[in-house]
């Protein structure tokens, strides 16, 4: 399976209001989880996003994260659609 390289930021904006504000700035918010790290909240383009998802085949998918200069080897748990 081959992987794809997206972009990601830090995120400190936690609660309901503050995301509402990121996906209308045109970010999508996201969290990366591991076996022994924290979780870590992250804020993706949703540009590179959508692309990412309408040029895969199914929603699993490898995905290479690069967060401030590291790369984080992940795969896409869930995507949620607005009805």
């Amino acid at each position: 399976m081959k992987s794809v390289l997206l972009n990601a930021f830090g995120r400190s904006q936690l609660g309901r209001g503050e995301v509402k504000k990121l996906r209308a700035s045109g970010r999508i918010p996201a969290t990366i989880y591991g076996r022994q790290t924290k979780p870590l909240n992250l804020e993706l383009m949703g540009k590179e996003l959508s692309d990412l998802i309408h040029q895969s085949h199914s929603e699993n998918s490898l995905v290479d994260l690069a967060v401030d200069q590291v790369k984080h080897l992940a795969l896409v748990q869930e995507v949620q659609h607005h009805p």
